[in-house]
């Protein structure tokens, strides 16, 4: 989040960059590389397994848009929580944010893998296909997880213009 910057934010501050962009440039410093690793990992298991690439066209975009909806909350609660001052690592984030944080995305992952996988396992003990199911689990785990990637962000873009600067008394 924006704490590692430090003291060095006033650089980024007084940047011609926007709010939004940075914003969108630390999610996607956190989002990409956890997402390309994700997605490895998955490559790896279906060629181990021998089950080729039938699965994948639903477990990367679930993959994916978990990562998204986490790394929303976990930049939320960064800017939440920004301390600027610190002289030890261990003081980046200021009073208990940090651990509500890691609560939000710890309760956020069987939310979101409810919405993914919670259609296909109903409808298949329905007796409907497992891809509809998949579909059906893709567009609304996706829909949420988007939800939680982009609304967190949106709710804090006001405070990242303010950080940095003085707190009125």
């Amino acid at each position: 989040g924006f704490s590692q910057e430090g003291r060095s934010y006033w650089l980024l501050k007084t940047a011609p960059v926007k709010a939004s962009t940075l914003l969108i440039a630390k999610f996607a410093v956190a989002f990409l590389p956890a997402t390309i690793l994700g997605w490895i990992f998955l490559l790896a298991l279906a060629v181990i397994r021998s089950q080729g690439i039938g699965l994948l066209w639903f477990s990367m975009p679930v993959v994916a848009l978990n990562i998204a909806g986490n790394t929303g909350i976990n930049l939320m609660f960064g800017v939440l929580g920004v301390n600027l001052d610190w002289d030890d690592p261990r003081h980046m984030m200021r009073g208990s944010v940090g651990c509500f944080g890691s609560l939000a995305s710890l309760a956020y992952l069987p939310v979101s893998l409810l919405f993914f996988f919670g259609p296909p396992l109903g409808l298949s003990l329905l007796g409907v296909s497992e891809a509809a199911g998949q579909f059906i689990g893709l567009v609304v785990g996706g829909l949420v997880s988007l939800g939680f990637a982009i609304l967190p962000l949106w709710s804090v873009r006001s405070r990242v213009t303010r950080m940095g600067e003085p707190n009125p008394a």
